[in-house]
């Protein structure tokens, strides 16, 4: 679903331009700040910004006119933060580049690698090991039956496979969602742009706005819908404030500098998360629960406006067909559709039973493993334990 996001959000600083110059025959002041920093949004490896009202001028200022004035008009529409995450950060959490290219073979790689978060358990299986080897050797032996090993691994073969299965099921359905939205953009660009009629005169100007401000609108969709799917409630990205900046949203209401400028992690709170300590890692829904207003859901204001403008075109008489408007309402339903079926696969993780179950007999299966294998090799048991915990940490983590 992430390569989908990628794909429309590297087009949003082109469309971005033509969405305020859509936008030139609105009233209201655009936020200004002149202060200029450098950063990076925690999340994601994007610059992220904030957005500022500007209150000492009580004259609302006039939207940019040409490409040119909204190019100026930009440096001072967005303020960067202090960035607040390493390089090496972003190449661990964050979401895979998918236009950059490397040539390492795929078992050297690291990004998406979850031998970050094998150094604990390894570490831990392996003083287990060792301590049991040490027990059986030097004080009293210690021997399982074959038996127990043998109904334990054909559970935890089923349960992982369980995992395994339903984690590239919601994958798949995620990709399937993010398919459907790029299909029924297109299919709603191309009607928008070839069936909506421009009227001569002044009027013919603001229709050729109208479209490209609908153009706009449907690329915002893709980007908003992105950054609500991981919990950012903020308008002020690089990729988003230039479509939606210009729209009166909940979102852009609420806004709080603190949302893009978040406190620096900690040494021990950064190499927690690279390990997969759970105490470490931070709530993802954590802007969202300290909004002090309002965040409303920007993709599906975003729809709204969208309506609003095939009911512009209705009344105005610029579709020309009833077959077009029909098509046009059509695909605002079929993006809902997707918006709604992506908001269940997030939502809608693997059910808490089945996860605690799986992990559980994992770690029995683990910790009993040492009994079997001590008298049959001795000390080499001790890493022999510890390459059969590789397959249960990788099904079990954030990447499965």
């Amino acid at each position: 679903m992430e390569g989908g996001g990628v794909a429309s959000s590297g087009e949003a600083s082109a469309a971005a331009t033509s969405s305020a110059a859509a936008h030139t025959a609105g009233e209201g002041a655009a936020p200004i700040h002149s202060n200029h920093h450098h950063t990076d949004d925690q999340a994601h490896s994007q610059q992220a910004f904030v957005y500022h009202r500007e209150q000492d001028s009580p004259q609302p200022k006039s939207r940019p006119i040409s490409l040119s004035d909204l190019q100026e008009a930009r440096k001072h529409y967005l303020m960067p933060t202090q960035p607040t995450a390493s390089d090496l950060e972003h190449y661990f959490t964050g979401p895979r580049d998918m236009s950059r290219h490397t040539k390492w073979p795929t078992f050297l790689r690291m990004d998406g690698s979850i031998l970050p978060r094998l150094i604990l358990p390894l570490i831990f299986i392996a003083g287990w090991s060792t301590a049991i080897t040490c027990i059986h050797i030097i004080v009293h032996p210690l021997t399982v039956s074959n038996i127990l090993l043998t109904v334990l691994g054909f559970v935890v073969g089923l349960a992982l496979s369980f995992r395994s299965t339903t984690a590239y099921e919601r994958y798949a359905d995620g990709r399937k969602y993010w398919a459907s939205i790029i299909q029924t953009s297109r299919n709603m660009a191309r009607t928008i742009w070839v069936h909506v009629k421009e009227r001569p005169g002044e009027e013919g100007k603001q229709d050729v706005l109208g479209k490209v401000t609908a153009m706009n609108l449907l690329l915002a969709f893709s980007v908003a819908l992105k950054h609500s799917l991981r919990f950012e409630p903020a308008i002020a990205y690089k990729d988003l404030v230039g479509l939606v900046g210009h729209l009166d949203t909940f979102a852009k209401e609420a806004h709080d500098p603190e949302f893009l400028n978040p406190p620096r992690k900690s040494f021990w709170k950064s190499a927690g998360m690279y390990l997969g300590v759970t105490f470490a890692e931070s709530n993802p829904r954590k802007l969202i629960k300290r909004a002090k207003k309002p965040l409303g859901h920007l993709p599906l204001e975003i729809l709204n406006h969208l309506s609003a403008y095939i009911e512009h075109c209705e009344k105005e008489e610029l579709l020309k067909s009833a077959l077009h408007q029909g098509q046009l309402i059509n695909s605002v339903a079929s993006l809902n559709e997707a918006l709604t079926g992506s908001e269940r696969v997030r939502d809608t993780p693997l059910p808490e039973a089945y996860s605690i179950a799986i992990s559980q007999i994992s770690w029995i299966y683990i910790l009993v493993l040492p009994f079997q294998l001590v008298s049959l090799m001795n000390w080499i048991a001790i890493p022999g334990s510890i390459g059969k915990t590789f397959p249960a940490p990788f099904l079990l983590s954030s990447n499965a």
